[in-house]
Order: C-alpha cells, then sequence, then structure tokens
C-alpha cells in the first residue's frame, strides 16, 4: 500500500481499515509526544493513546480535509486528554481511596505494534522527559517534546500545532533556555554533564539559546 500521508488518509475515509491502520502507525510517535505534553500528571501515556486510538476509528469519516490529518489527529488527541483530565478529577472527588478503573480493551490494530521492550523503553523516555518539562507552560512544552523526544522538524511541528516555523524556533529557545535553569536549580553544582541528550539526538547544553 501506498504510504503517502493525503492518499492514505483519503482511503481511512472511505472506510479502509488497512489504510487506517498504516495512517496510526504514521502519526502514533509524534502524537505521543503531544499527548505527554497535555495529559494529566497521574495518566498514563499508553491509556489516553489507547483512548486516541479508540476515538480515531469512531471519528475518522468526519474527517474533511485529508490534507489536515495532521491537525485532525492532534485536535481529536487534545479533546480526548482533556476528557480523560476531566474524568480523572471527578473520578478522585468520588473515590478518593480508589486505585483506578480497569483500562479499556486494547484495539486489534494498536494491541500488535508495540513489543515489551519497546514499551519499557517508551515509558523511560516519558519519566525522563516528563521530569524536565513538567514546569513549562503548555505550549513550550509541546515543542520540545515533539522535537527532542520523537525527533519532528520544525516545519512538521509547525503543521501540527498551526503556528509558524519562526513560532516553532522561538518557543525552542525559550523552552531549552527554561529548562536549563530548571536543572541549575534542581541540581546545582552537582550536575554530572554539562548537557542532557534527548533520545533522537537533540543536546540541551546550560546557557544555549
Amino acid at each position: 500500500m501506498p504510504k503517502d500521508p493525503v492518499f492514505l488518509a483519503q482511503r481511512a475515509v472511505a472506510g479502509d481499515r488497512e489504510a487506517l491502520e498504516v495512517v496510526w502507525r504514521q502519526h502514533r510517535q509524534w502524537l505521543a509526544a503531544m499527548v505527554m505534553a497535555h495529559m494529566p500528571a497521574e495518566a498514563e501515556l499508553e491509556d489516553i493513546l489507547q483512548e486516541i486510538a479508540v476515538a480515531v476509528v469512531r471519528t475518522i469519516g468526519s474527517l474533511k480535509n485529508p490534507q489536515a490529518i495532521r491537525p485532525w489527529l492532534r485536535s481529536v488527541a487534545i479533546n480526548t486528554v482533556r476528557t480523560a483530565g476531566r474524568r480523572a478529577t471527578t473520578e478522585r472527588r468520588n473515590r478518593p481511596q480508589s486505585v483506578g478503573d480497569d483500562l479499556l480493551d486494547q484495539s486489534t490494530f494498536m494491541s500488535s505494534e508495540r513489543t515489551s521492550q519497546d514499551a519499557e523503553r517508551s515509558k523511560e523516555q516519558v519519566r525522563e522527559a516528563l521530569a524536565l518539562t513538567r514546569g513549562l507552560p503548555e505550549h513550550y512544552r509541546e515543542v520540545i517534546l515533539l522535537r527532542a523526544v520523537r525527533g519532528l522538524s520544525q516545519g512538521h511541528i509547525a503543521e501540527v500545532l498551526g503556528i509558524s516555523i519562526k513560532t516553532v524556533e522561538t518557543r525552542l529557545r525559550r523552552a531549552r533556555l527554561m529548562l536549563t535553569e530548571q536543572m541549575v536549580h534542581r541540581e546545582g553544582d552537582d550536575l554530572r554533564s554539562d548537557s542532557w541528550r534527548a533520545p533522537h539526538g537533540e543536546t540541551w547544553k546550560r546557557g544555549e539559546s
């Protein structure tokens, strides 16, 4: 099957299940980074992604412009994250001693794509990245996670977020400076390294602008 995103989106809207599976695999990585920037602190990334996958399957027919597949997926993801956040808040209030509800069943097209080793590696990346970025404002946290954790180009980030490349550059620069200040504040003179290397090779150095 061709890998062109627009063609695949067209086929998925038309009801092609195989095309929809490929669409999900193509976009899952950057969606994960975007979700990390918005999800509640107590949420699990894989749980939220599962809910997004279900929402995509249910609403793909509403996509009017296949060329806008990235912004559409972001919109679905953000709505899902917000719904999950409201639900988590309500559950905490009503059942403060509850450990949590059972997870949604894994959908077929999502459950087969990751090995246990990949899942563990992803969880470690999530913990490391979130620990560094949790204190950033959302719009800075989003761009730095999309860039450093999932390796999206500035052009792709701009497309996903609906902003200019110049704005992406500015937010990335400011996010790096904020992270630098956080690391210096938290670790002071005991920092063992002068930089933190993200999974895709992005390096943040103290004093970098």
